[in-house]
């Protein structure tokens, strides 16, 4: 027989909750009394019906059955009296370290003495007995399980109690350091610096630097009108606001432009990568008249190196009547010396660098392919060659213009793969070739033709023709986009927008809106990834793939990505696995594997307030980096959550981590 299986029939009236005493009759199709419990069997399956009390989804309730006829019975319910419920609770008390162990923070599961509730507690300071949840104390408050309930003893630390135990030797007091110091002497606006202290308003300590905003109290930006000066101010760091005459930018007011800003730019290296150079004009940032000679770095925005990496190349640019010194970042595939990239290392001293003799083999598609597919697109491939920059591909139509072979496409490509727009209308055949063009700016042999035919059955290609549309800006979602310069992709989803200013190939230059800057500089087949900002904790990574069809733009866009050097977050309800996760107020996280999930309800910088469910424990409290674990209804499996304190784009940052039974 199968033990306890409750059957209730709730009026409808109440619906959300059982009346506190109240019964009702049930139909079945057999029903045996026995001493005070019943058996009854409803379609093959018998049960055995307990007359006792029990805690369930109505809390702790005694339920008494009677067969009122063979085949209905009777089940009435009242609270449990405080004696029927001990009975209970003392199968039911668990706690984490086996008694009273004062020496380490615990938890205990039951029912809590003097009452008829059922939770999981945490050992906890206080100042005196009777003060409950403080960081730190003179006394702890045990939790362990006595006479079936949830207990808690009281005992004073010879050293003081932290994190709900005991300490086994005194914390000396804190050497105080120096109370607050800076590293631009005072009110400097027109130096980048930082002040280390204890912020006035406010107890975090650390290194606060100057940063940027649009207005008052709007600090942490790359520019802006103002500056948000951090400086020592009666031993505290102060923010001290100032208005930018000529704006604000990485922390620091921008020079006032010199005179001659509209003054023609002028370089000597004619935007080599491979060549040291300069650039003669006003400085793209800061306005200011100058020679400004390439650089090296290991990373876009680090210059003035002597090797890294990257390159800083300045050349001259221009945005409407204003010409100016522009910084354009590339990786050096063989690395950056002297403001220079170097050249692969050849086989030997008489290899001749560039091979003009050379020609490709095209892999994809086969020569005399046959191709079905609508619309009529063909994903070419070939072998790649050494030093080549880019590849130029050509596809002939056999009959689509007046005469054989009169109808010629031609794109270029950074990579050695690329897939044409859709062809033109009808079944035709076309040839394709590829020709390199090799880093010094000659070109190496064009491939041989590889031919292929189109045999769908259809007379339209399902896509219009081979021509683009005019330009304008695109509205889209997670895609890869063909885009003129001075023109944007909107991302639908979270807002965001990405303008192309201008490109060659190699970097592309754009202006960002909605997200965590206001531009970059993407470098080719290297992603960028950008916060959005009006959607806290989600993503957008944006990647140049090069030049397309009619010389555009070709960007990749992905959103809801998680950045590389950080963790999952969300500012919605999520699921997972172990790990770490951010989660903004009034959201959820629930474990795949296990029937647990919790709610954050409050935080800040030092406590985090979750409401449990799928444990033994309910509404608890985690300290920042404190580790507390709790049982969960699943028999021998645990969980223990630690908070990390305030994710930087959003929500509370709690690492889970289900620890299954031994």
């Amino acid at each position: 027989m199968a033990v306890f299986a409750l059957m209730l029939v709730v009026p409808s009236a109440t619906n959300a909750a059982l009346p506190e005493v109240g019964g009702n009759p049930v139909v079945v199709n057999k029903c045996t009394q026995t001493g005070n419990d019943i058996s009854i069997e409803n379609n093959g399956v018998t049960n055995l019906l307990t007359t006792a009390c029990r805690q369930t989804e109505y809390g702790y309730k005694f339920y008494t059955m009677k067969c009122t006829s063979e085949k209905e019975y009777f089940v009435d319910w009242r609270p449990c009296t405080s004696n029927e419920i001990a009975a209970v609770a003392k199968v039911s008390c668990t706690e984490g370290d086996a008694g009273l162990n004062y020496n380490a923070s615990s938890w205990a599961t039951g029912v809590i003495e003097g009452s008829t509730s059922m939770a999981t507690v945490n050992d906890s300071c206080g100042n005196n007995v009777g003060e409950y949840n403080q960081e730190k104390g003179a006394y702890v408050a045990e939790r362990n399980c006595s006479n079936g309930y949830v207990h808690t003893q009281w005992y004073k630390c010879e050293n003081g109690c932290s994190d709900g135990a005991c300490l086994k030797e005194a914390v000396p007091a804190p050497v105080e350091a120096l109370a607050c110091f800076e590293s631009d002497n005072g009110l400097n606006y027109n130096v980048s610096g930082n002040a280390t202290g204890q912020l006035e308003n406010g107890l975090s300590k650390g290194t606060f630097s100057d940063s940027c905003g649009d207005f008052v109290g709007d600090s942490g930006k790359t520019e802006g009108a103002y500056v948000d000066e951090k400086n020592c101010s009666y031993g505290k760091v102060h923010d001290q606001w100032y208005k930018c005459e000529n704006g604000c930018f990485a922390g620091a007011c921008k020079a006032k432009p010199a005179e001659t800003l509209n003054a023609k730019c002028s370089e000597t290296d004619k935007f080599l990568y491979n060549v040291f150079g300069t650039a003669t004009g006003n400085d793209e940032v800061t306005g200011a008249f100058g020679t400004y000679g390439d650089s090296c770095g290991m990373y876009i925005g680090d210059k003035n190196k002597t090797s890294g990496s990257y390159i800083a190349e300045t050349h001259c640019s221009s945005a409407g009547s204003k010409v100016y010194v522009h910084t354009q970042w590339y990786k050096c595939p063989a690395g950056c010396v002297s403001g220079a990239c170097q050249a692969k290392p050849g086989a030997n001293e008489n290899q001749v660098p560039f091979d003009n003799k050379i020609k490709t083999i095209i892999t994809s598609p086969v020569n005399n392919a046959i191709l079905t597919n609508i619309p009529r697109v063909a994903n070419l491939a070939w072998y790649k060659i050494d030093n080549a920059s880019q590849y130029e591909v050509e596809v002939s139509c056999d009959k689509c213009g007046g005469e054989l072979w009169s109808t010629m496409l031609i794109w270029k490509t950074l990579t050695n793969n690329f897939q044409t727009p859709p062809l033109f209308d009808g079944d035709y055949q076309y040839k394709a070739r590829v020709t390199p063009f090799l880093a010094d700016g000659s070109t190496a042999l064009p491939s041989d033709y590889t031919y292929f035919t189109f045999k769908t059955g259809s007379t339209t290609s399902g896509a219009g023709n081979y021509t683009l549309p005019a330009c304008d800006n695109i509205q889209g979602g997670n895609a890869n986009f063909i885009i003129c310069a001075g023109y944007s992709i909107e991302h639908q989803w979270s807002g965001s927008m990405v303008k192309v200013m201008e490109h060659d190939g190699e970097t592309a230059s754009v202006e960002l809106v909605g997200l965590s800057e206001n531009d970059a500089d993407l470098v080719l087949n290297e992603p960028e990834t950008f916060y959005i900002t009006n959607k806290p904790g989600k993503y957008l990574t944006a990647t140049y793939l090069g030049i397309g069809a009619e010389g555009r733009a070709l960007i990749k866009i992905e959103s809801n990505t998680t950045f590389k050097d950080s963790y999952s977050d969300s500012c919605t309800n999520e699921k997972g696995v172990n790990g770490i996760y951010a989660v903004c107020k009034n959201n959820s996280f629930s474990h795949d594997a296990e029937n647990f999930q919790f709610k954050v309800t409050k935080y800040d910088n030092k406590y985090v307030w979750l409401k449990l469910s799928g444990t033994k424990g309910n509404n608890i409290v985690l300290k920042l980096n404190s580790k507390k674990k709790y049982a969960l209804k699943k028999a021998g499996v645990s969980v223990e959550l630690t908070y990390l304190g305030k994710a930087f784009s959003g929500g509370a940052k709690v690492k889970v981590t289900v620890i299954p039974a031994k």
